[in-house]
């Protein structure tokens, strides 16, 4: 189980239990997103941060659904 730590239109920030290694595919299951892949570009502290892989529309309408969820928690 991951924890978006931060996101941007190029990738996120992960935090769990799984670094994974730098260079590595990965497809991430978030809840309100679905699924993301992305290539793991660094390591950091409890997690890994993930570059985006696919079509840009795909990852655009990800991004707009976790916005709106954060705005809705607020």
């Amino acid at each position: 189980l991951c924890t978006v730590m931060d996101a941007s239109s190029a990738g996120l920030v992960l935090a769990g239990p799984e670094q994974g290694k730098v260079g590595e595919t990965v497809i991430v299951y978030i809840d309100q997103m679905g699924r993301i892949e992305g290539q793991i570009v660094r390591q950091v502290e409890g997690g890994f941060a993930l570059k985006f892989r696919g079509p840009p529309s795909r990852v655009i309408e990800a991004l707009a659904r976790l916005i709106e969820q954060r705005r809705s928690a607020n």
